[in-house]
């Protein structure tokens, strides 16, 4: 064999496979998040006339485009400006884009969600705040059939505090509890609050406040030292520690003390020649 086989076999080993396919599913789960489940959700947003004005403009719209499409094809731009001018406003864009995968898991997205009053939409957002309070959902029709009575009654709902909700939660049997460590703030060791990845807007963006152990306190991750919308990251928040000039924002990375993983997709060099039905790949699939 070449050295440069030999050099091949040695780089691509079983731990960068398993990282490739790590890579490959955090890509697909960041464009879902931002790309798929947003405008999935704008779509049955005027499907199910959540708002009946919004709905009817739009039925009216393409109506009458359907009639005369020539007449008003030249109209089609002012269609997409309009959109845009939406989601230039936060309460339009939450609206539009706000998916139960994408909500913020706080009181807001918790208000967000019982507005829509979707069973099951409430359903995948509360499986979400439960993981992220260490705990794990061991009967998903359980929690199913309580979103529903829930809906029914209206004796949560109402308020639209979390705190209350998971107190509720804590209590039932079907849920275990204390499967896995929290994210806490590096300052005051609270709990942060998930905002989730960015496609449903809370502010003009945020940057990264980082980690006290190092020099400066800045950031495990240069690229969130600056403000920015980073739509493709969940954005950690502590409550306690957030003021006026210190929001107390942190990135994934040191929202979990500064731990990632150092494989990244973009700059394995190996990628750009990566043999994917070779041999070689074979053989390390086998062992």
């Amino acid at each position: 064999r070449s050295a440069a086989e030999v050099r091949l076999e040695e780089d691509f080993s079983l731990v960068n496979l398993k990282r490739f396919q790590k890579d490959s599913g955090d890509f697909v789960t960041l464009v879902a998040l931002n790309i798929f489940w947003p405008h999935y959700h704008t779509m049955m947003f005027l499907l199910t006339w959540q708002r009946w004005e919004l709905s009817l403009g739009f039925l009216v719209y393409w109506w009458l485009f359907l009639c005369w499409p020539l007449d008003l094809f030249f109209t089609l731009p002012l269609g997409v400006m309009a959109v845009l001018f939406l989601l230039r406003d936060l309460k339009w864009s939450n609206l539009l884009l706000g998916h139960a995968k994408c909500c913020p898991l706080n009181d807001e997205g918790f208000e967000m969600l019982a507005g829509q009053r979707d069973s099951k939409a409430m359903a995948i957002w509360m499986r979400r705040l439960i993981k992220e309070h260490s705990g794990w959902v061991e009967e998903m029709w359980e929690l199913k059939q309580f979103c529903k009575q829930v809906h029914s009654d209206g004796k949560v709902w109402e308020n639209g505090n979390v705190q209350e909700l998971l107190k509720e939660l804590k209590e039932k049997s079907w849920i275990a509890w204390k499967v896995q460590k929290i994210k806490t703030c590096p300052q005051c060791h609270h709990q942060l609050e998930n905002l989730g990845p960015g496609s449903v807007r809370r502010a003009k963006g945020w940057c990264c406040a980082g980690l006290p152990r190092m020099s400066g306190r800045s950031c495990s991750d240069e690229k969130f030292s600056e403000v920015g919308l980073h739509l493709s990251h969940n954005r950690h928040h502590c409550p306690a520690c957030a003021k006026k000039d210190d929001p107390a924002d942190y990135c994934p990375t040191c929202a979990a003390g500064g731990v990632s993983d150092d494989s990244n997709l973009m700059e394995w060099e190996l990628v750009k020649n990566l043999p994917i039905w070779g041999n070689l790949v074979m053989k390390n699939l086998k062992e």
